[in-house]
This record gives structure tokens, sequence and C-alpha cells, in this order.
């Protein structure tokens, strides 16, 4: 249990080093901690892979099914997606629901518009998923600006250096993410008891870990190119 312990503690502190590196904005928001940004980055890798927050959506499991008959108009839950994703939204959005957060207030709202609170939190699991996609692309937009920066044609196709391109903000203020904090072990999790808790959290450290690395080299790798192409 020890040994567990002490490898599971090394791969997180790796796994934080790796987050750190990136410069994701997505550590920002407040329930995500290293391991849930690195999960993010690893299963993502490219935000402009989804061309809008609801395409996203639809893929993190987040979407509500329509499920309307006659005059009745409702969704269901959506089992399909990247449960992966769909987990860690999970965990931000009780971790949010039980802090004095805005995710707890709009929690409550949708609790009094008459809810269960199974739906409420699902709404509050949309509503993340379009704040997590805000966050990677930011953290896009500052890696295409970067390449723009350092190489931008001119009108007669040679490149010149330190020419800044124009920046415009794709969301509101409201979309900023609160501070940092620490991410606590979500419920479900903890009446299996420490062992397992330890040996899930370091499943999902090898997880993650297993990708960091080579996402964190392509991010740095388009700092001096761009890798869409773009000219």
């Amino acid at each position: 249990m020890l040994d567990i312990d002490r490898e599971t503690a090394e791969l997180k502190r790796r796994i934080a080093g790796y987050v750190s590196a990136s410069g994701t904005n997505l550590t920002g928001i407040y329930g995500i901690g290293p391991i849930i940004a690195a999960r993010f980055l690893a299963e993502v890798v490219d935000i402009n892979r989804y061309p809008n927050r609801n395409a996203f959506a639809s893929v993190n499991g987040t979407a509500p099914l329509a499920a309307s008959s006659g005059r009745t108009q409702r969704n269901r839950y959506n089992p399909g997606g990247n449960r992966r994703l769909n987990n860690c939204l999970y965990t931000i959005a009780i971790t949010q629901a039980r802090a004095d957060t805005e995710g707890r207030a709009y929690y409550l709202r949708k609790r009094e518009a008459g809810k269960t609170s199974k739906e409420a939190l699902r709404c509050l699991k949309r509503r993340l998923s379009d704040i997590v996609y805000s966050a990677m692309r930011r953290d896009a937009d500052g890696v295409d600006a970067a390449c723009a920066t350092r190489a931008r044609p001119t009108a007669n196709g040679q490149q010149r250096d330190g020419d800044p391109s124009p920046a415009t903000p794709l969301f509101s203020s409201s979309d900023k993410p609160r501070p940092p904090t620490s991410r606590p072990i979500p419920t479900g999790l903890a009446h299996r008891g420490p062992s397992w808790v330890a040996w899930s959290d370091k499943v999902q450290s090898r997880a993650a870990l297993a990708y960091i690395p080579g996402v964190i080299a392509s991010r740095s790798r388009t700092f001096g190119r761009d890798t869409r192409g773009k000219t």
C-alpha cells in the first residue's frame, strides 16, 4: 500500500509539472486540478477539431438527447460520447455544486425551475463543457498567435518577425474561470475505501501520463510552425 501511495504521489507530481509546462488555462477553472486537466489535454489533443461548443458537448456526452412526444417537450440523459471526459465534467460539477461558486448558483436556479437534482446536475455539466471549451480555445488561440507573431507573410510573400496578429475575443467575460483550488475525491469513490481510491488514482494518473508528454511536445512544435497549414 505504501509503495502504491509513493508511486501515485510521484505520478501526480510529474503530471502537475507537465500540465504546468503546457501553459493551459484549464487549471484556472474551479474544480479542475492537474489530473483532470491532463485528462482533457490527453483526450482532446487539438480543440480545433471541434468547430463550436455544441460539437464539443456532443462528443463528451453532455449534450442531451431529444425525447419529446406529442405535446410533451423534454430531453433525456445522453449515455454516449467520451465517458472519460464526461466523468471529469461530473467531478467538476459536483465540486462546484458543493461550494459557494457560480456553478452552485446555476444548479440552484435549475432546481428552482422545477428540475430534479440529476437534471440540474446535467445542466451544470453542459454549462461546464462550454467553459472548458472556452478555456481550451484560448489555449489554442495563444499558440496560433505566437506562430503568427513569429512569422507572418507580407504582400510579396516574404516572412517578417514580430508582426502582431489581431486578437478577437471568442467568448464573453462571463465565461472567465474561477481561481484554482484543490480537487476533493468524488463522492462515488469515497465509500470504496482508501485502497481502492489510491488504486483508481494511480490508474488515472498512468493513463494521463502516457499521453501528456506527446501533447506537450506537439504544443511546443506549434510555436515554430502552424500545424494547420496556414500561410
